[in-house]
């Protein structure tokens, strides 16, 4: 089996995990070979999904002009209206980004400087220290996964905060589904009906 074939499938087998979390559509890019390959995964009723896959050359992600893109890295904005895990998670794929899954300490530090950075403009949170991720534990409660349906242990990057009051993830008061990457580094895990500034990513362009 080719490459892109493995990676096409492995993303497909997450969509169905993803597929309660968003009832539309989910539009991923590719890259192999330093060109971009677009997948469309369609969900419906019952949870039946299908897939469109364009398995040729195809132009790359748009990069937002409100997104800070790092060569390499993705491009990344930090929302300063606060929301609610699910609410953040669609405004981000409005505009056509996901909610940011972190995939090295690199990526981390971009985001810890920008939430260091802006997170006191953050109108409306919960707290203004730490903004939501990508990353949830909504199906069993202690297996992260990312919304791609991902285990987080496979991203590259999986650090909790072990000084954010407790060492985390502590599912305090038995509801913390949801995660947040905190200003002093690492992620903590939080109710998901809390408004709290968010991270979106867009897709990482193969020619940056």
């Amino acid at each position: 089996m080719q490459p892109l074939v493995v990676s096409i499938f492995a993303i497909l087998l997450g969509a169905q995990m993803q597929s309660s979390l968003s009832s539309n559509e989910l539009n991923l890019h590719l890259c192999t070979r330093n060109k971009t390959v677009s997948v469309q995964i369609l969900t419906g009723l019952n949870d039946d999904t299908s897939c469109q896959c364009q398995a040729g050359p195809a132009s790359d992600p748009y990069i937002r002009q409100d997104y800070l893109h790092t060569p390499g890295i993705g491009s990344h904005k930090l929302h300063l209206v606060a929301k609610s895990w699910n609410d953040a998670r669609r405004i981000c794929k409005e505009e056509n980004a996901h909610l940011a899954v972190i995939n090295s300490k690199v990526e981390e530090r971009i985001l810890l400087d920008k939430l260091k950075r802006k997170g006191g403009r953050i109108k409306g949170a919960h707290g203004k220290n730490q903004a939501y991720l990508g990353i949830h534990d909504m199906f069993k409660e202690g297996e992260w996964l990312t919304i791609f349906g991902e285990s987080i242990y496979s991203t590259g990057y999986a650090e909790w905060s072990t000084n954010w009051y407790a060492p985390q993830p502590d599912n305090a008061g038995n509801g913390e589904n949801c995660g947040t990457l905190v200003v002093n580094g690492g992620m903590n895990d939080i109710a998901c009906n809390l408004r709290l500034g968010f991270f979106c990513e867009t897709p990482l362009s193969c020619s940056g």
